[in-house]
């Protein structure tokens, strides 16, 4: 009832199931923006938003699974507004004359351009159909629309979830779409619809929504902080773009699965072992949390720091996808000891899988009493010891497989099928908590910006200094080309001035990161490129992201090394590793010809560049997607690892990497595959380089078949190059995985209802 108007008004009604409390949120609301908050109307009771409140906070608060059921009728009210009151006199009416007659036309005027715009928009997003930025969404498995009802389900999760989680919350569709959204679209690839979100607040509720899903025939994807890059931790719906699994041309049984996401996202204590050596995290800690979560109790570092820390991917997503990232002495992330949640070959039993070896966690009510010690209040020191004969917490050995430079194997990939099932599982079981080492933080450090005229000096270099031997290890050795360097100078400076200002770490980048991924999920005409487009536009508005000496040195060379070395204990690592440096220096550019330019410049960095260094080579994925936006290129993106005895680049068809002819559309012949193909546009290879790990970014112009060229690429790396992908971003939708690992995922989901279609397996139940 609008009080101000004295009638009834049609506003906009939209209705949600499980209301509680409804004569509080059933609230006027002024007509003038009603029609902005038009909803679908389902099942449920009707309701109107308030001003004041939230949309969000409506939701949530309609959205409890535990309250009561009841539910009022939809009903549907017609507008009645009053006519305006004649004009008290004939002059005022005259004087306003001019205004109505300005503003009506342009407000006629905005209308016919937003109408013209929105037609030609709609238009050219018809055009760029087949137009592939690097993104895209995977045709498997967990198709939409759902078939699934899903009030059954809520029910049945309210009725089993009443006594055990209280703040649990779950998302439908019917609640609202866009914060689904953020869900169900992946980082770079994916992009599908769910039947349900639940995001539980306690291990033991995980466990039960798990096995109350799989009741109704539902498959279940687990989700972390939904950072993935390979579209495997997102539902797989419609859309373009190509899988590598071997489900992409069948009918799929899939089709009729609908997906449910559990969201680890509010699990997200952490725990000290053994005084701080090591910690229990649950699984939805991030690694940007734990890193300073160790510093600032224990004056320790984590395990792994990543390009993408900035948006802090959870721990326990990087031990069940073996990422890596640029900590060179700890090696991937790895763990045998874990709390996962394993389903049986029936498709609807669920165990639970406790390798912890923590003292007094023992025994079946492991996830109650875990629950109770992460419930503890705030501030109070539980202190937790490793049991007897406990697991790994880390690969212990990597450091001397990485200094074996003669080796052909690869150093570390994501196929490799060592450890307990939580390593590298893919969301084939429910991770619930891991135990992760810590380590000792270095007593001083110092980094190292070195440029190479070729890519042999670089690999010599990282022969014979980085690599010399596993107790003079640096912490981390990244590698840029320089097509790297210039497409992050020339699209990734408001990105890399974002990082290097607010740190890694920083609250405010994730919430910017949410609102892109939401911006660019709006059902409008560009709005899927809308903020790269500005990005791109806008990039040189901000100052170079780095100091005039290293921005000379990335555009004189074409081979670039960030080196940051660091004294442990009483050794004297950078000592060691210093003079080794120098002297390689010194060894390759010594020549009798005084005309010869260097092979190799040095730079020693200031802990101000230090910042800034890193912010510049993890923004690289990030400016590689804004930069094929603004200069309308499409882009394909692979990550491998190359043999530990090599590193040479893949011999690609090519023609040029950069320039008017690479630009061009004309073709060239490889010797590798003996057929023509476009050549690109630009080539970024970015690496960690001291384990020989490669991430390689290819921007082609329009009309090119990039799928093709992608599995052109692949095919090289591992016929060619010996190499294996992916190294650290998991398989998803995007690799096969090799007979081992798919044998090893179908053990351990028999019934394929885990996070069906990964890594080439079937999307169809028991993979039939």
């Amino acid at each position: 009832y609008n009080s101000s108007k004295g009638c009834f008004s049609s506003y906009g009604l939209c209705a949600f199931e499980n209301l509680r409390y409804v004569d509080n949120l059933v609230i006027d609301l002024p007509a003038t923006i009603m029609t902005s908050l038009m909803l679908s109307r389902s099942h449920g009771v009707s309701l109107r938003f308030a001003p004041t409140v939230s949309r969000s906070q409506n939701l949530h608060g309609c959205h409890r699974l535990f309250h009561s059921t009841k539910t009022l009728p939809t009903t549907t009210t017609t507008t009645s507004l009053p006519k305006p009151p004649p004009s008290s006199s004939s002059s005022s009416s005259s004087s306003k004359t001019p205004f109505l007659t300005y503003a009506g036309a342009a407000t006629l005027y905005t209308l016919t351009i937003f109408s013209i715009g929105y037609d030609r928009g709609r238009t050219d997003h018809e055009k760029r159909q087949n137009h592939v930025f690097p993104s895209g969404s995977p045709r498997t498995c967990c198709s939409s629309p759902g078939t699934t009802d899903p009030l059954p389900l809520l029910r049945d999760l309210r009725t089993a979830l009443r006594d055990v989680d209280e703040h649990c919350t779950v998302l439908t569709p019917s609640s609202d779409p866009y914060e689904m959204d953020k869900y169900c679209r992946g980082a770079r690839l994916g992009h599908g619809t769910a039947s349900a979100i639940i995001q539980p607040t306690s291990l033991t509720s995980a466990v039960t929504a798990l096995r109350t899903v799989l009741r109704h025939d539902c498959v279940v994807i687990p989700q972390g902080a939904n950072t993935g890059l390979t579209g495997g931790s997102t539902p797989r719906g419609g859309g373009s773009g190509h899988s590598s699994s071997s489900s992409d041309d069948d009918p799929s049984p899939q089709k009729h699965r609908d997906a449910v996401i559990i969201s680890t996202r509010h699990l997200q204590k952490i725990l000290p072992v053994d005084d701080g050596c090591k910690v229990l995290c649950a699984a939805g800690v991030g690694i940007g949390t734990l890193s300073q979560h160790v510093s600032q109790k224990f004056d320790r570092e984590s395990h792994s720091i990543l390009g993408s820390t900035f948006l802090n991917p959870s721990v326990a997503a990087g031990v069940a996808y073996g990422s890596g990232g640029t900590q060179l002495r700890y090696g991937p992330a790895f763990t045998n000891r874990a709390l996962y949640a394993r389903v049986g070959g029936d498709g609807r039993t669920v165990e639970v899988v406790n390798t912890l070896g923590i003292k007094g966690l023992e025994g079946e009510d492991v996830l109650e009493r875990l629950d109770k010690l992460l419930k503890e209040e705030e501030g109070k020191e539980v202190g937790l010891e490793s049991a007897a004969g406990a697991g790994l917490a880390s690969d212990v050995s990597y450091r001397y497989k990485v200094c074996d430079c003669e080796s052909a194997d690869v150093a570390r990939y994501n196929a490799d099928t060592s450890g307990c099932d939580a390593n590298r599982s893919e969301g084939k079981v429910l991770i619930l908590a891991t135990v992760n080492d810590t380590f000792e933080k270095p007593s001083r450090s110092r980094s190292y910006w070195v440029s190479c005229s070729d890519l042999e000096t670089a690999l010599a270099l990282r022969k014979d200094v980085v690599l010399n031997n596993p107790d003079d290890l640096p912490k981390s050795c990244e590698y840029m080309d320089r097509d790297a360097f210039d497409v992050v100078d020339r699209s990734g400076r408001i990105a890399a001035a974002i990082i290097a200002n607010l740190g890694m770490t920083h609250w405010l980048i994730r919430s910017m990161w949410d609102w892109k991924l939401y911006v660019e999920g709006l059902p409008l005409p560009y709005a899927d490129v809308a903020l790269d487009k500005l990005m791109h536009w806008f990039n040189y508005a901000v100052f170079p992201p780095l100091n005039p000496t290293l921005m000379r040195m990335g555009r004189d060379m074409d081979h670039h090394l960030m080196i940051t070395v660091g004294d442990y204990g009483d050794t004297k690592t950078m000592d060691n590793f210093d003079e080794r440096l120098r002297q390689f220096v010194r060894d390759k550019n010594s020549s009798d010809d005084p005309r010869h330019p260097p092979k190799i410049q040095l730079y020693d960095c200031t802990p101000a560049d230090t910042s800034k260094i890193t912010a510049f080579r993890f923004v690289a994925a990030t400016a590689f997607r804004t930069y094929c936006v603004g200069s309308n290129l499409q882009g394909i993106s692979v990550d491998y690892a190359l043999p530990k005895n090599d590193g040479r680049a893949p011999s690609l068809l090519d023609g040029g990497g950069g320039g008017p002819k690479a630009a061009a559309t004309t073709t060239t012949t490889t010797t590798a595959t003996n057929t023509d193909t476009p050549a690109y546009a630009k080539r970024m290879r970015y690496s960690h380089f001291g384990c020989n790990v490669v991430h390689e970014d290819l921007a082609y112009p329009p009309g090119v078949n990039v799928h093709d060229e992608k599995m052109n690429l692949k095919k090289v790396v591992e016929r060619e190059c010996r190499g294996r992908l992916p190294a650290e971003h998991g398989h998803g939708m995007e690799y096969e995985g090799s007979e081992e690992a798919k044998a090893r995922w179908r053990r351990m989901d028999p019934a394929n209802v885990m996070n069906p279609g990964i890594g080439g397996l079937s999307a169809a139940r028991d993979y039939k």
